[in-house]
C-alpha cells in the first residue's frame, strides 16, 4: 500500500482513501502503533501516559488502537453509540482478555534496552 500510495498523485490518492475507507469495506478500524521504549518528556514534564485515539470511518462503528509505550500497553477505543450498543462492556471484555493472556503464560522475549537504563525482561515491564 505504501509504494502505490507514493506512485499515485495526491488528487487520486485521496479518491482511493474516500472510496475504500468505510463501511462498505470496514467494520472496524484496529491498529497497532509502534511507540518508544523510554519514557518521554513533553515541556520538561516526564508522560506517564498515552492513549491513542483513532477517528471512526464513516459507517463503520469502532475503532481501537494499540500503543506500546515504554513497556506499558495501551488501549483506546473510538465507538459510534448509534451503531454500537455497549462499548463499556467491549471495553470490559478487552481488558478481561488482556489479564487472561497477561496471566495464562510468562511473556518470553528478548531484552528491552532503553537508553541510560539497563536490559529488562519484557516481562518486567509494567
Amino acid at each position: 500500500m505504501r509504494t502505490l500510495g507514493q506512485l499515485l498523485p495526491p488528487p487520486v490518492h485521496a479518491w482511493f482513501a474516500r472510496t475504500v475507507y468505510g463501511a462498505r469495506f470496514f467494520q472496524a478500524i484496529v491498529s497497532n502503533m509502534p511507540g518508544p521504549n523510554h519514557p518521554m518528556t513533553m515541556a520538561g514534564a516526564q508522560m506517564a501516559a498515552v492513549y491513542p485515539i483513532l477517528p471512526l470511518a464513516p459507517g463503520a462503528p469502532l475503532a481501537v488502537g494499540a500503543l506500546g509505550w515504554d513497556g506499558t500497553l495501551f488501549v483506546g477505543i473510538s465507538a459510534d453509540p448509534a451503531l454500537l450498543d455497549d462499548a463499556d462492556a467491549l471495553g470490559e471484555a478487552i481488558r478481561a482478555v488482556l489479564d487472561e493472556l497477561g496471566k495464562a503464560a510468562p511473556v518470553r522475549a528478548a531484552p528491552v534496552r532503553a537508553a541510560g537504563r539497563p536490559a529488562r525482561r519484557a516481562a518486567e515491564l509494567s
